[in-house]
């Protein structure tokens, strides 16, 4: 069932405690991924990760409400567990409930808005492995379910089953790492761990789950298309009436529409697209011969006392304190 280049493979563990979200995109290996901070406050995100070839089971906690989009490494299915959650969290337009898993994929787009405190189990497997162990268990599952974004309700044994097999390799991972190396035999964990993993995928995957798609609602397709509007105009003064003009839709319609997707104002977003724009840009600057405003003004920044406010409490930090580091 498992390819002999996955079960040899030892066990890689590492670990990120960030402050950072841009250091948090670049962390996950193999991932498409952006991280956007939507709310002011210091950022802060503890991750866990266990490779072990094309699989990866990631525990990841952030405690600042947070907007996160991208894809899993290619040709893999990603299944993401809540173990906690603090507040509402949006998966695809949808409210992530309890007992309920999130889906994803390499093809597909990721689209999470969490709450202020969420813990998060992810598990990444290559897909032919999974629909191979499907099938040595004879059990039907459908490629597509691997391949379309989404929320399922799984059975709640196979789930708490998966959900406990994860947060068992997660303690070892983090409190006794040499235990999954080899076994008192001297055999590789890893071989056992994937023996193990995919049939409780599997159940979870096949045991008459319900799935909900991605929510298509003219809200999200207008918000869509209005960030398309704002990412190409960042460093543009933009107005509300602008927006909406542009959009052929009323103030009133667009403010609902963020305010389900991000639970913000459109205006408010594109500040916080913008602050974080700066604060890439400061932090790839040269110290010693670029300036606070000039990046700030290439992002439409032009008041430097309400940006330099405004940047500090979204970032708990100084702009020129960023730059220096």
């Amino acid at each position: 069932m498992q390819d002999d280049s996955f079960s040899r493979d030892i066990p890689i563990i590492t670990q990120l405690k960030t402050n950072d979200a841009d250091e948090l995109s670049e962390f996950t290996p193999g991932w498409n991924q952006d991280f956007i901070q939507l709310r002011k406050g210091n950022f802060g995100m503890e991750v866990t990760i266990i490779e072990i070839g094309s699989f990866q089971f990631i525990d990841q906690f952030s405690s600042v409400s947070i907007l996160y989009r991208g894809s899993s490494p290619p040709a893999t299915f990603a299944l993401g567990i809540p173990a906690f959650n603090l507040g509402e969290t949006l998966y695809g337009g949808n409210i992530v409930s309890e007992n309920s898993c999130i889906t994803g994929n390499f093809d597909g787009y990721l689209d999470v808005r969490a709450s202020s405190q969420v813990r998060l189990f992810v598990v990444v497997a290559p897909i032919q492995q999974i629909l191979a162990s499907a099938v040595q268990m004879q059990r039907p599952l459908r490629q597509e379910l691997l391949l379309s974004p989404g929320i399922i309700l799984p059975n709640t044994k196979a789930m708490k089953e998966l959900s406990d097999y994860v947060a068992e390799l997660m303690l070892l991972a983090k409190n006794y790492p040499e235990r999954l190396m080899y076994d008192s035999q001297g055999n590789s964990m890893a071989h056992i761990i994937l023996e193990d993993f995919l049939p409780l995928l599997v159940d979870v995957l096949t045991a008459d789950p319900n799935f909900i798609s991605e929510k298509k609602s003219r809200r999200r397709k207008l918000v869509k298309r209005a960030e398309i509007i704002m990412r190409d105009r960042i460093n543009i003064p933009i107005t509300l009436t602008d927006l909406c003009q542009e959009l052929e839709t009323s103030k009133r319609s667009l403010y609902y529409a963020f305010e389900e997707s991000f639970g913000l104002p459109p205006m408010q977003y594109l500040k916080i697209l913008r602050l974080h724009g700066v604060r890439r840009a400061l932090k790839s600057a040269d110290p010693r011969t670029s300036k606070v405003t000039k990046i700030a003004g290439l992002y439409g920044f032009w008041h430097m006392g309400q940006f330099s406010t405004d940047y500090k409490i979204m970032f708990g930090e100084s702009p020129s304190t960023t730059l220096k580091k």
